[in-house]
């Protein structure tokens, strides 16, 4: 219920004109009631994996129509980036007690808590964002355009943490014709920001899913450890290759 009023929240503060379902109606009964979001069809479909150049290209204009109509953030009292994300960042803290974890990561992990923690400070910002950016959460339109959905957890941060944090998915996906670091160092151009915070963030997401993965299944989402192990393991070994986190890639 929390969640849904939170996209309601959301959803009555954004101007018109978005890549988004708009709101039509909504209804909330209270605390002890029903709460229910009726929202524009979309005519289209999930956004297909494996990603390609196009949908990438697509969902990037999309966020760039985001970023400018919510830059700075419409008036409410929105969460900052940083105290939502401090907890899922400091995860690398509770992986010095993992004895199953890679070594590669185990004799990195004060640089790679550091590189978490500088995150949480790069990525302030005054834009409204997604924050919760995959392909299940976007629509694919005849027309080539994406539609962002699932608003739920929108927050104030930096303008680059939605293109960012969607390119988990454009690395693990692993599509043959899609250069994940070239899109990323596109991002950070486009955000006029250095690789580095993006590094940084990615980073923090990785801890997250190495620790996440190591839990018990929560009730009813018996897929989710699942999806938190297979993305750790895409975003380990881009860190560990990729040319954008060689920082971090001497212990």
């Amino acid at each position: 219920m929390e969640l849904l009023r939170a996209e309601l929240r959301t959803l009555r503060a954004m101007p018109s004109g978005l890549p988004i379902a708009d709101l039509i109606h909504a209804v909330d009964e209270g605390a002890d009631g029903w709460v229910a979001l009726a929202l524009e069809h979309v005519d289209g479909r999930q956004a297909p994996l494996p990603w390609t150049n196009a949908t990438i290209g697509a969902a990037l204009t999309s966020l760039a129509e985001l970023r400018a109509a919510l830059t700075p953030a419409p008036q409410a009292p929105w969460r900052d980036v940083a105290d939502e994300l401090r907890g899922m960042f400091g995860c690398w803290a509770r992986l010095a007690y993992v004895v199953d974890l890679d070594p590669w990561l185990a004799v990195r992990l004060p640089a790679l808590a550091a590189a978490a923690d500088a995150a949480l400070t790069e990525m302030a910002g005054d834009t409204l964002v997604h924050l919760d950016l995959r392909a299940d959460n976007l629509m694919l339109r005849s027309d080539g355009r994406l539609i962002v959905v699932d608003w739920a957890w929108a927050l104030r941060g930096a303008a680059w943490i939605d293109p960012a944090l969607l390119a988990i998915e454009f690395i693990s996906s692993a599509a043959p014709e899609v250069d994940a670091d070239a899109w990323i160092a596109r991002i950070a151009a486009d955000g006029g920001i250095g690789i580095n915070p993006i590094v940084h963030a990615l980073v923090g997401v990785l801890g997250f899913f190495e620790f996440a993965g190591r839990q018990p299944d929560p009730p009813g989402l018996p897929t989710v450890r699942e999806f938190q192990r297979f993305q750790a393991t895409a975003l380990r070994t881009w860190l560990r290759t990729s040319s954008l986190a060689r920082d971090l890639q001497n212990p």
